[in-house]
């Protein structure tokens, strides 16, 4: 079995072959023409030098990698993947020699889809992401973001250690200091931070508004930010303003990433969130992204997963204000629920209203990213999970948590046209509507029904559309007994099946009817 550093250094060697036959006989000559197809200057000889020794194995580069060497690009890829994970693993993953020989032994003039069109491939969503937890990781982090053509990638689940590990390393390891950066191209002054600052603000009122409609936006200003954390010059009070901005821009984008059912990229932008926040040495933060990952791990059925982030979010969130710990509280109620644990679930609600309470009394700032947080949009949160919750419990006991989430889910579910968060009405309007509909409430379930119809218009949200999906087939049994279900059901097919809503197949969520 290969260690880590005999994988690197084969797959090193390898690469330097494949350069020289392909008639790139420097490392200067390579890196010049691998920064002319980047369009941007940054990869050096020295660079280069390493990938070739095996100190170093690139990963946002390999786009462009295989286009230079015509190499196939998931080949390329695979190599890299195992010689930087070589562990002695066993399955489908090659050896680290047969993966590294794929890279020197083939043929030029083999057909390749992605030399052309640097097409997409798969990698998991941790790729490249394993990094020290200092200032310096951070930054080698953001390389692989700083230039949109370098990523052309899609991005597979992860779960078990691989999740759970960088939760916990968020919590434990101390904040970096971000004051050693010092660019050429300009430093970084209040009047940018507070421009940057108000954009960030921006991109996250245009996700509560409508959805994942502008991802690519605010993609796009993650992107600078990146940038500038590994380019300008700025002392650690302006570096931990930068971060918390990455933080989230990241957190919005991979919050828009799963609400459109890409749950790799999701984990990918909370992962490279949760570093920026740990950079930023900003708990709080770092706690309302692990909340997220958690929510995001019951989905994806990952139940124990959930829990453990659940914990660690708590943990991050211990000192951090009272709005942030009600949050927390909420979105950790969810994992209980998932799992059927009532007693754990009004525990944690239980501390969501008392950290309400301590913030309506205390007056602590609210920090600019959760100036969300209201007792109506908790409450919804927490509706939500009991209508999980009587999923899991027979009878009439299920009748009574659906009642209750009722009035828990109704607040946020009527919210105006023209108010904000529209996003969370529509989702939590859907659950309201299916609520109803399992108590045998039909004319309420019509209303709230109706009510998240118009707001498909503007709100760009996959997970909702499914949930309204649901909605749909748990209706269609009444259809025959009531005009106004058979009315709904035809106006949720008109929108549902339109062709500019995705299937509207179930979230995944586990709830027994």
């Amino acid at each position: 079995m290969g260690s880590v550093t005999e994988a690197r250094a084969r797959f090193g060697s390898s690469l330097a072959a494949a350069r020289f036959n392909a008639g790139y006989l420097t490392q200067q000559a390579w890196a010049d023409a691998l920064n002319e197809l980047a369009s941007a200057p940054t990869l050096t000889r020295a660079e280069v030098g390493r990938w070739e020794r095996g100190v170093r194995v690139p990963h946002a580069w390999l786009p462009l990698i295989a286009h230079s060497l015509g190499l196939p690009l998931l080949d390329l890829a695979r190599a890299a993947a195992v010689a930087r994970r070589a562990d002695g693993s066993t399955g489908a993953t090659p050896s680290a020699s047969s993966a590294a020989e794929s890279v020197s032994h083939c043929p030029a003039d083999q057909p390749d889809p992605d030399r052309s069109s640097l097409q997409t491939f798969a990698v998991p969503a941790d790729d490249g992401l394993d990094v020290a937890w200092n200032g310096t990781g951070f930054l080698q982090l953001l390389e692989g973001w700083s230039y949109p053509m370098l990523n052309r990638r899609s991005f597979l689940t992860i779960a078990g250690v691989a999740l759970t590990q960088p939760a916990w390393s968020a919590v434990d390891q101390p904040a970096p200091s971000l004051a050693a950066a010092q660019g050429d191209e300009m430093r970084v002054s209040d009047p940018l931070l507070s421009l940057i600052e108000d954009v960030v603000a921006h991109a996250q009122r245009l996700d509560d508004h409508a959805g994942g409609g502008a991802a690519d936006f605010v993609e796009a200003q993650f992107g600078q930010v990146a940038q500038l954390l590994r380019r300008a010059s700025y002392d650690a009070a302006s570096g931990r303003r930068l971060a918390a901005s990455a933080a989230q821009l990241a957190q919005t984008a991979g919050f828009m990433a799963y609400d459109a059912g890409h749950d790799g990229a999701a984990q990918r932008w909370y992962l490279t969130g949760l570093r920026a926040a740990h950079a930023a040495a900003d708990p709080g933060l770092s706690a309302s992204i692990l909340g997220l990952m958690s929510n995001q791990a019951i989905t994806l059925g990952a139940l124990a997963d959930a829990t453990q982030l659940g914990s660690a979010a708590s943990e991050a969130a211990a000192k951090s204000p009272p709005v942030v710990q009600a949050l927390l509280a909420a979105r950790v109620s969810l994992a209980h629920a998932a799992s059927g644990d009532l007693t754990a679930h009004r525990y944690a609600c239980d501390r969501m209203r008392g950290a309400l309470k301590s913030a309506e009394v205390g007056g602590e700032p609210v920090p600019r990213w959760a100036t969300y947080v209201t007792p109506t949009e908790l409450d919804a949160i927490a509706g939500r999970g009991m209508v999980m919750l009587a999923g899991h419990v027979p009878g009439s006991r299920a009748k009574h948590l659906l009642i209750e989430a009722e009035q828990l889910l109704v607040g946020r579910a009527r919210t105006g046209a023209g108010e904000v968060p529209q996003r969370s009405a529509l989702r939590h309007g859907a659950w309201l509507a299916l609520a109803h509909v399992r108590t045998g409430e039909l004319d309420s379930a019509v209303a709230a029904g109706r009510q998240c119809l118009p707001r498909l218009r503007t709100v760009a949200s996959v997970r909702s559309v499914r949930l309204l999906g649901r909605l749909r087939r748990e209706l269609a049994p009444h259809a025959r007994r009531s005009i106004e279900v058979s009315e709904l059901l035809r106006e949720l097919s008109g929108y549902l099946d339109s062709p500019t809503q995705q299937d509207p197949g179930d979230d995944g969520v586990p709830v027994r009817v």
